[in-house]
């Protein structure tokens, strides 16, 4: 007999197949779920594809009944109550019908007398598992697995156990099925399967039939297919589906797997499912996520925001597109032709520059602010430039005014991101930066250089997006990602070692003849210099480094000393740094933050993570800040400051410069360079990047590297 594959990763294959291939696996298959005569399975899939085989030849065989219905003709409401009449006991469906049968049918009469929900064919998420267990009998058994036309059904199977934890990623698709071995071929984990019971090929396509499937030993009803399917093993033996050979790509360096992107999609509420489509090659490769939200509020935004705090730059959608529902094949699965057709578009409308609908307009966001500041503060009226804490508003109206904008404009917002002198002008400000548009570097800017700019912290604060954002108009720029407080839990880093995995990044991403430019910011400029002295002994021309307001010795505690400067003055100043102060304080818990730090230094790891997890656990974001940060002065002291064979800009302050005056006028950095520029800055430590400061600081970061750029280089 022949059938024909559903087309959902290319043309329609028509594979053939014999009775004894059919016989076997009917047999496997009444062995596996213990089909009988009392059974009544559903005849949801068309009869002309492979996974109507079972339904049909189990019923046939074994003596039991087949509820045939037809969802395109009598829509998902009918075929629910036929099925509920019939009272099936074996439930089979690929998982995007039971994700739409499930959501579009809210009377569960149909699954009362289910014993068995088979459920396979395609992507199955933990998210479906907690579906059917909503939707089963208690008692009711959950098998899956994962096979093709071609392996004549499955070649993996499972019964998910239920206890199994459900998780967000893809369900294991089980373990070995009786004649049919799997093994998994090389680093990818590509998988084959043999067996003597396999399709024997497709119909007049002798080419590719002995591309797939080739002999194997000396028995010559043993074949070998090549599924194209990737795979790894789990220490329990189940295997994990990984994704399709032809689905990985590679951007800037790095193997992504499109799975995992979308996995990360279907986590962002309202979104039901999700594809990426890679488009290009190379360095002009890119990525297009498109969304399926139904009558979800989802936007584009609210997509990049989620993917921004869990992804890095590189795994990261050049555009987003989000619509009530994904393009589908007759049989359910996505049409990959269509989505291909899709992201086409969206990529021509970003190199066409066209807005994006959903991001509103300046004063729209004005609008929308003011409207959360007057509710949540219950006032009646607000001008754009009302201060916050004038107004009266606290801390706790604070948090509360942060969770509106986040819920009225789709966006993660930080939580410090209204302080007291806050006004709607400058909070319209601040969301609008977070919600503008990524902007794809273009060859003018390519030409220039690469810049990268390293934090103190990781993820990328909105400063660092304004300094970004200033640079971009010149240059190619990324915010490199530093360890977070969980990386540094399991493994206290070193300056070297956070250097280390930037360089990673960096010769990955940027061509050996493009310049690099790089600026730390606080302890960031330390990472920086490494940095640049580890790109430099592996011959890559490094244009730029410069430092942001830090001393080359870990021995000079400017916070401290600007916390003392700041009582011994008297007046506005004064309040304002005792602010800052105090601010401080509730971060790093001061005690607790030294004996983080101590421990840290001294790699007591046990003690470490315990006290560290205990203080996040107790006093929340505020001292993960302040813990991250004293595991940052930890990592100081050991660190052997290289010795640069070329220039560091010193962007400096006159406050650090008064307060570390002992440390030399170049902050001790002559001693590690063959030369050093300071470039005076106004403001002090804390401010010089933020919101009074930072666009005079953006300005004069550009033109050092403008003036650089245009260099002879030695």
């Amino acid at each position: 007999y022949l059938l024909y594959t559903s087309g959902s990763t290319g043309q329609p294959k028509g594979v053939y197949q014999n009775e004894r291939g059919l016989m076997h696996d009917v047999m496997q298959y009444t062995n596996s779920v213990h089909f009988s005569q009392l059974d009544v399975t559903s005849g949801i899939y068309s009869p002309g594809v492979n996974g109507a085989i079972r339904d049909i030849y189990g019923a046939l065989l074994n003596g039991g009944c087949l509820c045939m219905v037809d969802l395109r003709r009598d829509g998902y409401t009918v075929a629910s109550a036929r099925m509920a009449q019939a009272g099936i006991t074996i439930f089979h469906a690929m998982p995007p019908v039971l994700r739409s049968l499930l959501s579009e049918v809210h009377d569960r009469s149909m699954m009362q007398q289910v014993r068995l929900a088979y459920v396979a064919g395609d992507r199955f998420w933990g998210s479906d598992v907690r579906l059917l267990r909503d939707a089963l009998p208690d008692d009711a058994l959950l098998y899956t697995g994962i096979g093709s036309t071609e392996c004549a059904t499955l070649y993996r199977q499972w019964f998910v156990p239920p206890d199994w934890p459900v998780h967000e990623g893809l369900i294991p698709v089980g373990c070995a099925v009786p004649d049919r071995e799997v093994r998994l071929v090389g680093d990818q984990g590509l998988i084959e399967v043999t067996s003597a019971y396999l399709a024997r090929g497709y119909w007049n396509d002798a080419e590719l039939t002995e591309q797939v499937f080739t002999s194997s030993g000396g028995d010559p009803q043993q074949v070998t297919f090549h599924t194209g399917d990737r795979g790894q093993l789990r220490p329990d033996g189940l295997l994990e589906f990984v994704g399709r050979a032809d689905r990985q790509v590679k951007i800037r360096g790095y193997r992504v797997e499109v799975a995992e992107i979308e996995t990360v999609l279907r986590s962002v509420d309202g979104v039901t499912d999700a594809a990426v489509v890679a488009r290009g090659e190379g360095e002009s490769c890119h990525l297009v996520a498109l969304v399926e939200a139904g009558d979800a509020q989802v936007t584009s935004r609210t997509v990049a925001s989620v993917l921004e705090g869990r992804l890095p730059a590189y795994m990261r959608p050049t555009s987003t597109v989000v619509m009530p529902s994904l393009p589908r094949l007759g049989n359910g699965k996505l049409d990959t032709q269509r989505l291909g057709v899709l992201a086409d578009q969206s990529l021509a409308s970003v190199a066409a520059g066209t807005p994006s609908a959903d991001v509103p307009s300046d004063d729209e966001v004005l609008t929308r602010v003011v409207a959360e500041w007057t509710r949540v503060l219950g006032v009646a009226a607000a001008g754009e430039d009302d201060s916050w804490t004038a107004s009266g508003g606290d801390s706790l109206m604070a948090l509360e005014l942060i969770v509106a904008l986040e819920t009225s404009f789709g966006v993660e917002l930080p939580a410090d991101l209204v302080s007291d002198d806050a006004t709607p002008a400058t909070l319209s400000v601040l969301v609008r930066s977070w919600l503008d548009p990524a902007t794809a570097s273009d060859e003018s800017r390519a030409e220039v250089g690469a810049f990268f700019i390293v934090p103190w912290a990781p993820g990328a604060s909105i400063h660092d997006r304004r300094l970004a954002e200033a640079l971009s108009s010149h240059f190619r720029v990324e915010i490199l990602p530093l360890t977070t407080l969980d990386d540094e839990l399991k493994r206290v880093h070193s300056i070297p070692d956070l250097a280390r995995e930037s360089v990673a990044f960096i010769t990955a991403s940027t061509p050996v003849e493009t310049p690099i430019f790089l600026v730390g910011v606080s302890f960031g400029g330390r990472v920086a210099v490494e940095l640049a002295w580890q790109l430099r002994v592996q011959g890559r021309e490094v244009a730029m480094v410069g430092v942001g307001d830090i001393a080359s010795d870990g021995g000079y505690q400017l916070l401290s000393r600007r916390a003392w400067a700041a009582w011994a003055q008297s007046g506005s100043d004064a309040a304002r740094w005792l602010r800052v102060t105090r601010h401080m304080q509730a971060q790093m818990r001061v005690g607790v933050g030294w004996t983080i730090r101590s421990m840290a230094r001294l790699s007591w790891q046990a003690p470490f993570r315990a006290t560290t997890r205990a203080g996040v656990a107790v006093f929340g974001d505020s001292f993960r800040g302040g813990a991250l940060a004293a595991i940052r002065q930890s990592q100081v002291p050991s660190w052997q400051i290289p010795d640069y064979p070329g220039e560091l800009v010193l962007f400096l302050t006159d406050d650090t410069a008064t307060l570390l005056s002992d440390a030399g006028p170049t902050l001790g950095w002559e001693q590690h360079a063959k030369s050093v520029r300071v470039v005076p800055l106004e403001g002090h430590h804390t401010e010089f990047h933020g919101e009074e400061y930072g666009p005079a600081f953006a300005q004069r970061v550009l033109a050092v590297a403008l003036e650089s750029a245009q260099a002879p280089r030695t």
